[in-house]
């Protein structure tokens, strides 16, 4: 095989191996198959059209048309000309299937599933960036610009995967680039000739590119040490990865339908279909309230609704007021009986997010940073700044949902008007036959906005409607996505606000989904809110009250829902009860439900007795860092010292030596000691002299006296006799080390203080010498890799060999 057709397989496989990065964006192995397929298919034609030697500005042009062919064999209709060869329906399928993964990219969070049109989009973007990397590194020659389109690869994942993609898919794509420079280099040198050796008589030798190539062996050893430091190095710099908004897909509330760009960068989006995956919790913020039973934290409203779910308009710099200057009226009807709450929140794993979760209805926020607040939506956000490390402090004011008073209000709201039924009510939403004729059923006979509001709230949560919480949904085939929910009666946080919301609003309620965070765990005296913690609501407007909270949700089996006391009082009445009521009120719950509304009593009772005996505090909770300052302190003192105590080690070693071991070698250590302290001194020594040269070297540099003088040049006399000579060196051992700590004395006073202190406390011998062996340990342990790998390769020769003349 030539060397341009090796090149060309290397480029397959770097190409192969920088797709290692698409892996953390799906949710099985299914696209590694598509991934090879497209490659070997690139690869093959490359190889076939040199080999046939095709012009190399056509190869590309080949690579083109064999992807052509492959994606219309594998994701055409079934109407190609010989099942390769597209048509018109060919077109018409892939247009659909390009289509709809859009839509599943606008949609989907990562990991996403294989669906087919994913994997078209997969199969023609490996292609391209096979055929770029082909035509840089095989026909321009210019391997290291196949490096921008590798780059390309990795840089969509890492852009998109809110958790990063590990450093392992790293090394493998970093490992694809050093196998294509590799290659050009060895095809590059080849072109040169053969290569000179002292075997080169023997016309059975052939150089063996793994054993005779030094030049490539200092190339695989830059590369190794490049990826290590690479992957190793991150590892030292501390960092906290963020979740936020966008990373609740990974929680039990939100899902997959969060992700995207709205307010600059995200856009939240409600979907009725879809899965939802847990993991470990992260925690995301602490909270630190005076409201003893805390509702949920609200980072945004949604209120455009299609087809495709729900999301929210695109916030900007002119659609909100800074908070800095004050909050506008809370919009709460007079009347209503309020309470108000101070409440501190410190961010610990929010990120890159720009909203702000903060209690319905804030009043004042002091915050850090350039954060607005959007009346409409409810929302504090930003499109200068995010929420990474932010300790804020908002005050709200909300209705007293305990209130009896506001349950009377709720009933006796009217009908709100035209402008908000345009804008949140039906106005705002597509009609779907089937579904106006599910609600009609549902609000049959209630005349009151609160009485259909109650009746849509027990559809979803009666026990005897079938409906429950699960983390996974199933797909239907009625063609809408609503009905088809409605049909299953299974799904989590998100499809239940989506679905009560757009069925209020064909009841002629506004109503709008509401996203954040439950309560999250009581720790101490703060709220511990994680990702675990991400949920989805509704919020009804109610006439003379303002936006009002519900929560279709069922309770139990994972689910994180609330029962409100406003809920509590429709037909079901006697199942959900007051939580501080007797357990005769909880008749008729499930198991699940049932030990749901214990614990929330029992931390409710546990809560009101805390505030009690003392009101809760403000003020976050000290974050206590002296253990990481005394560790960093030790470690950065003993580096500082490391080399001085080696310095005196080594010295201490070798005055042993000196007069009470072999002749040669204590004359050795006594050189070496002499040799050590003049380079501590940062006189410069050349290995090239020999003993003799140096002596005289440091008698003139160091302006040595004559006695000193006299020392050091028979002591180079000594070492170049032990060097040299067959005769041992005849010297007394006393009188050596006598003679060696005066050279020493006089080398030190010949130098300034400061000198003498910089070769106390940084002596170069010791860090060179270090330096110097840990070097030659590395190389010795890829010489032994080289070795080995050469060994490998003449044994599977010598069998191949072997079996073809068999």
């Amino acid at each position: 095989m030539t060397g341009r057709l090796r090149l060309a397989v290397a480029a397959g496989v770097a190409t192969l191996l920088g797709c290692a990065p698409l892996a953390p964006m799906f949710d099985s192995w299914a696209w590694v198959r598509y991934a090879i397929l497209t490659v070997g298919a690139i690869a093959a034609s490359s190889v076939v059209a040199r080999r046939l030697s095709v012009p190399g500005g056509f190869v590309p042009l080949i690579n083109i048309g064999v992807l052509v062919l492959l994606v219309s064999a594998l994701f055409g209709a079934g109407a190609e000309i010989l099942g390769i060869l597209p048509t018109s329906g060919t077109l018409r399928a892939l247009h659909s299937q390009v289509t709809a993964a859009f839509t599943d990219i606008s949609q989907l969070a990562v990991p996403v599933p294989a669906r087919r049109g994913l994997m078209l989009i997969t199969v023609v973007g490996v292609g391209a960036v096979a055929i770029l990397i082909d035509a840089l590194a095989v026909t321009l020659r210019r391997a290291a610009l196949a490096g921008l389109p590798m780059l390309a690869m990795f840089a969509v994942p890492v852009a998109v995967a809110r958790g990063g993609i590990g450093w392992l898919p790293f090394v493998f794509g970093a490992a694809g680039y050093l196998v294509l420079l590799l290659s050009e280099g060895r095809e590059r040198v080849s072109r040169w000739g053969r290569p000179f050796s002292a075997q080169s008589s023997d016309e059975s030798w052939r150089p063996d590119p793994l054993e005779g190539a030094p030049m490539a062996a200092v190339g695989r050893r830059i590369g190794a040490a490049a990826i290590g430091v690479a992957v190793l190095l991150p590892a030292f710099v501390p960092f906290v990865h963020s979740g936020g908004l966008a990373g609740v897909a990974a929680g039990a509330g939100v899902g997959t339908g969060i992700g995207g760009g709205g307010s600059g960068q995200l856009n939240p989006i409600t979907q009725l279909r879809g899965q939802l995956r847990r993991t470990q919790s992260v925690e995301l913020l602490r909270v630190k309230t005076n409201d003893r039973r805390p509702f949920y934290l609200r980072v945004t409203t949604l209120d455009l609704y299609n087809q495709a779910g729900w999301g929210q308009a695109h916030f900007s710099s002119a659609r909100g007021s800074a908070v800095r200057h004050g909050l506008p009226e809370t919009g709460i009807g007079d009347g209503v009986r309020t309470k108000t709450i101070k409440t501190r929140v410190e961010v610990r794993g929010l990120g890159d997010s720009q909203f702000l979760p903060v209690y319905a209805t804030p009043t004042k926020v002091s915050v850090k940073g350039d954060w607005l607040f959007d009346r409409p939506s409810g929302t504090v956000f930003s499109n200068r700044t995010n929420a990474r490390d932010l300790n804020y402090t908002f005050t709200s004011v909300t209705p007293d949902q305990s209130s009896d008073a506001l349950l009377r209000q709720l009933k006796a709201a009217p009908p709100v008007g035209d402008d908000i039924q345009i804008a949140y009510g039906r106005g705002a939403i597509p009609r779907e036959p089937r579904i106006q004729g599910i609600v009609n059923s549902i609000v049959s006979g209630k005349s009151t906005p609160y009485a259909k509001t109650l009746a849509l709230y027990e559809y979803f949560r009666d026990p005897k409607n079938g409906f429950r919480y699960t983390t996974a949904t199933k797909s239907g085939t009625s063609g809408s996505d609503l009905l088809d929910f409605l049909t299953n009666k299974q799904g989590y946080c998100e499809q239940y606000a989506s679905a009560m919301a757009v069925m209020a609003r064909y009841a002629s309620l506004p109503a709008r989904v509401a996203i954040g965070y439950t309560k999250g765990v009581h720790k101490k005296d703060y709220w511990s809110v994680g990702t675990n913690d991400a949920h989805a609501w509704v919020e009804i407007y109610f006439d003379g009250i303002g936006w009002v909270p519900w929560d279709p949700t069922p309770l139990g089996e994972g689910g994180r829902a609330t029962t409100l006391p406003y809920a509590a009082a429709g037909p079901n009445a006697d199942r959900v009860g007051a939580l501080t009521g007797s357990e005769g009120q909880l008749r008729g719950l499930t198991p699940d439900q049932r030990a749901q509304f214990l614990r929330d009593r029992r931390e409710a009772q546990g809560l009101r007795a805390t505030a009690k005996r003392a009101p809760v505090a403000i003020k976050p909770p000290p974050v206590d860092r002296t253990s990481w300052w005394i560790f960093g302190g030790v470690l950065a003192l003993i580096l500082l010292v490391a080399p001085s105590i080696g310095r005196l080690a080594l010295r201490r070693w070798r005055w042993s030596v000196v007069g009470r071991d072999d002749p040669r070698r204590t004359v050795h250590a006594a050189w070496d000691e002499v040799l050590a302290t003049a380079y501590d001194l940062g006189l410069s020594l050349d290995d090239a002299e020999t003993p003799r040269a140096t002596a005289a070297r440091l008698s003139r540099e160091c302006r040595l006296d004559d006695s000193a003088s006299v020392a050091v040049r028979r002591l180079s006399g000594v070492e170049e006799r032990a060097r040299y000579s067959d005769r041992s060196p005849t010297i007394e051992g006393a009188a050596l080390t006598a003679m060696t700590r005066a050279i020493c004395r006089a080398l030190s006073a010949s130098a300034t203080r400061w000198v003498r202190l910089r070769a106390w406390a940084m002596p170069p011998s010791v860090i060179s010498a270090a330096s110097r062996r840990g070097g030659l340990g590395i190389s010795d342990t890829f010489d032994r890799v080289d070795t080995a790998l050469a060994r490998a390769r003449r044994i599977l020769l010598g069998r191949f060999a072997v079996s073809r003349s068999a």
